[in-house]
């Protein structure tokens, strides 16, 4: 197991009997060192699909792709958010509703203000990655009646976006006073996924709960102590419906994307269908705030 610190860094080389307190007692907020599992394993597979549009003769032609994002994670480094993470992936809470079809462009909410050319994927960036996961899509379903006591779902999607509710839970990052030796991931480079961030909330450091996001071309050596990285992406497999498939890195298959909107090419409906883990361990809950 990773050996630990709850100290948090100071930028002046300030100790006093009161700092040292406050700083202890911040550390409460994480999981004690024997209540960290050791030996967890947890890999698994994010399933996207999107829609690419090509001019041709004057024709459109449209061709189907499948994406397969295949990711490990770090218990270790990270705990509490890889049992979060874990926990939402078995609950199904980022799985596209049942029945939803993303080559049907019918199928996509008309009056969403965060209907781009996503559903479930926040924003797509080369530099900055893509962000996913910060709320749900569910099919709307008729008032049970004496003569309709079970209604099936009409073919509307209904944007919940509604997770003020909802727990939170502590940054697991240098600057929160969380710190791990040995890291594995030591910068955000391509493909370190991490937790984003409620920049509205009163304590933003401590209000991650669904939303995660998957670092683009943009390296960085700060925001390992500013955000709680706790995976990282191995392979994107991409395969275009009834032809071939071939796997890239991630920052490669994000730049593929990103160029391919041009005048006579453009990509829509990038959806988030299914994540799925597998993991050694049964890991519980996560611990909140």
């Amino acid at each position: 197991m990773k050996k630990r610190s709850f100290v948090r860094k100071a930028g002046l080389l300030l100790v006093s009997a009161i700092l040292l307190f406050s700083v202890t007692a911040c550390g409460s907020k994480f999981m004690g060192e024997g209540d960290i599992l050791s030996d967890v394993t947890a890999t698994g597979v994010i399933n996207l699909s999107y829609v690419l549009n090509e001019q041709q003769g004057g024709a459109t032609v449209e061709k189907r792709y499948q994406v397969e994002i295949a990711y490990e994670l770090y218990y270790d480094e990270a705990p509490i958010t890889v049992t979060n993470f874990v926990s939402l992936v078995q609950s199904g809470f980022y799985n596209a509703p049942e029945g939803f079809d993303p080559f049907d462009t019918n199928a996509f909410p008309a009056d969403d203000e965060k209907q781009t050319s996503a559903l479930f994927v926040n924003s797509v960036s080369a530099t900055d990655g893509i962000r996913l996961g910060d709320a749900y899509f569910e099919f709307v379903t008729d008032e049970p009646t004496d003569d309709v006591p079970d209604p099936e779902p009409v073919d509307t999607l209904l944007y919940r976006s509604d997770l003020d509710g909802a727990y939170r839970i502590p940054g697991e990052f240098a600057e929160n006073g969380w710190e791990v030796e040995d890291r594995q991931i030591t910068a955000f480079t391509a493909g370190v996924m991490y937790m984003t961030q409620d920049t509205g909330a009163e304590n933003p450091a401590d209000s991650a709960y669904s939303e995660f996001g998957i670092v683009g071309d943009l390296a960085s050596d700060t925001m390992i102590d500013n955000y709680a990285a706790f995976g990282r992406v191995t392979s994107v497999t991409v395969r275009e419906v009834g032809g071939s498939s071939r796997t890239y890195t991630f920052g490669n298959w994000l730049d593929t994307i990103t160029s391919a909107n041009t005048s006579s090419r453009s990509i829509n409906n990038i959806s988030l269908m299914e994540i799925t883990v597998n993991v050694n361990k049964d890991l519980g809950s996560p611990k909140t705030v």
